[in-house]
């Protein structure tokens, strides 16, 4: 399959935020950030389909 070229450019989509000095704090919190992320993903998987935690336990 060969991919087709945009209609429109694409420029300034993504702009890299300006890189910073690493602080301690700041990774704790971005993992921390990240780590409730992923976890309030896994609560709404299994609200939405209970029986997944089944089949996992196996």
């Amino acid at each position: 399959m060969i991919q087709q070229e945009p209609d429109v450019q694409l420029n300034g989509w993504v702009k890299a935020k300006p890189p910073r000095r690493p602080n301690i704090i700041s990774a704790i919190i971005q993992i921390f950030t990240k780590t409730l992320v992923i976890a309030e993903m896994e609560v709404r998987k299994l609200r939405h389909d209970p029986t997944d935690l089944i089949v996992r336990a196996v």
